[in-house]
C-alpha cells in the first residue's frame, strides 16, 4: 500500500501506480477507494486492460458482478494476448457465477485452466458453478484438476487469499 502511495507521489499521472493502489485497497477491503482508483488508472490510459481488470476484479468482490463483467470484457478485448489472460478470465469466470450464469462460467473458467500461466484460481469459477448445478461428479474432477496445481487447496486458503466482503456474494 504504502509503495503504490510513494509511487504516485512521484508520479500521479502513472496509471501503473493507480492499478497498484487499486489492488493495494482491495487487499485491504477498501472497495470503493479500490474502484476510483482503477478508474483514476482508466482515465490516464483508457487502453490499459490492467486497469479494466483490476476495476473489474474489485466490481465483483464490490457485489456489482454484473458492471464487473463489462469491465473483464474490455480488458480481454484490448489485450487478448495478455500474459496475465488467466487472471482476467478467472475473476470473470467468477463474477458469471455471482450472476447465476453458470454454464458460461464454466466455460470461462475452462479457458483460464488452458492459459499457461493459469493458477489454482483458474479452478474456482468452475468447481463453484458445477457445485450450484448439483452436479458433484463433474466437481470432484475438477476439484482432482486443480489439486494437481496446489496439493492442499482448501476453503480456508480459498477464503484467506481471495476474501469477498459483501454478504451475498459470499
Amino acid at each position: 500500500f504504502e509503495v503504490s502511495k510513494t509511487a504516485l507521489r512521484l508520479n500521479a499521472r502513472d496509471p501503473f501506480g493507480w492499478v497498484a493502489l487499486s489492488r493495494a485497497h482491495l487487499l485491504r477491503s477498501e472497495l470503493e477507494a479500490a474502484v476510483v482508483a482503477a478508474d483514476n488508472a482508466i482515465a490516464l490510459n483508457p487502453n490499459l486492460a490492467l486497469a479494466h481488470f483490476a476495476r473489474a476484479h474489485t466490481l465483483w468482490h464490490a457485489g456489482r458482478p454484473q458492471e464487473a463483467v463489462v469491465s473483464h470484457d474490455e480488458a480481454i478485448r484490448l489485450s487478448p494476448l495478455d500474459p496475465v489472460m488467466s487472471s482476467f478470465l478467472a475473476s470473470k469466470s467468477i463474477a458469471l457465477v455471482l450472476l447465476g450464469q453458470y454454464e458460461e462460467a464454466i466455460a470461462v473458467s475452462r479457458q483460464s485452466q488452458q492459459q499457461a500461466t493459469s493458477t489454482i484460481f483458474s479452478h474456482l469459477g468452475e468447481i463453484s458453478a458445477l457445485g450450484q448445478l448439483g452436479r458433484s461428479g463433474e466437481s470432484e474432477v475438477a476439484i482432482g484438476r486443480a489439486r494437481l496445481k496446489k496439493p492442499d487447496v482448501s476453503i480456508a486458503y480459498v477464503d484467506q487469499t481471495l476474501p469477498i466482503s459483501e454478504p451475498h456474494c459470499r
